[in-house]
């Protein structure tokens, strides 16, 4: 998952990254704070290797879909 998220730009600099100021951080965070769900939504998506559009999703309009699990 970790890559996948990365991959999608998920995965901001931190400060332990060894290579990022906590000014850094901060700026980078404000600048791009905004885009963390759809670059989460896509990273998980292709980790899990589903397509659905994100606009479907938001407007609730997804169908239902109900998988069993498995007798135990």
């Amino acid at each position: 998952m970790d890559a996948a998220l990365r991959a999608a730009g998920a995965v901001f600099p931190s400060l332990y990254d060894g290579v990022s100021t906590e000014e850094e951080v901060e700026l980078y965070y404000e600048e791009h704070a905004h885009e963390i769900p759809a670059r989460v939504f896509t990273g998980v998506g292709r980790y899990c290797g589903l397509s659905i559009d994100r606009a479907t999703v938001e407007a609730g309009l997804l169908p239902l879909a109900i998988l069993p699990a498995p007798a135990m």
